[in-house]
């Protein structure tokens, strides 16, 4: 398979994407199809919930993949939780309150170790903060965590996601 972004002289010769500014002024492109900004799927999303009996149904926040060998592979299974104002992350009250969220209340977290399982890859859990000034890693997988990244950090763990079965896999 090749990639899927079309050719482009800065296009990624690993994932095949291409610069953000270039995307972004794509005409179609699929940031940019529409002024709305708000979740577009909010509507399909209460309805299979509540009205069609969400049963054993989650979103799947990211799946990070690179295109390796001509082929595309997955890398990480991304669950993401956003941290609004000016809560301390830190805290490890708000850190295992999150988890235990995750892992026990709503079953998402086992959902999320199982697919990731399938695919051969982690799955992670990420916190932000509303401004995007830090991001906290957790491995559902592994059951380990948390680490603090600043953006630069972080854009870094991303890109140096390697293809590696789970096994294999120490991040």
């Amino acid at each position: 398979m090749t990639a899927v972004a079309p050719a482009h002289d800065e296009q990624c010769p690993t994932c095949g994407r291409v610069p953000v500014d270039w995307v972004n002024r794509a005409p179609g492109g699929k940031g940019r199809q529409t002024a709305d900004r708000g979740d577009r799927q909010a509507a399909y999303n209460d309805w299979r919930w509540w009205k069609s009996g969400g049963y054993y149904v989650c979103d799947i926040d990211q799946l990070e993949w690179r295109i390796i060998d001509g082929a595309i592979r997955p890398v990480a299974y991304l669950e993401l939780s956003r941290v609004d104002g000016n809560v301390s992350i830190e805290a490890s009250s708000y850190k295992a309150r999150a988890l235990e969220r995750m892992q026990r209340r709503d079953g998402q977290g086992a959902a999320a170790v199982a697919f990731a399982s399938l695919l051969g890859v982690h799955a992670y859990f990420i916190l932000w903060r509303w401004d995007l000034t830090e991001f906290w890693l957790y491995n559902l997988t592994q059951s380990r965590g948390w680490r603090l990244y600043i953006p630069a950090r972080y854009v870094a763990w991303l890109k140096g996601l390697p293809y590696k079965t789970k096994e294999h896999n120490g991040n």
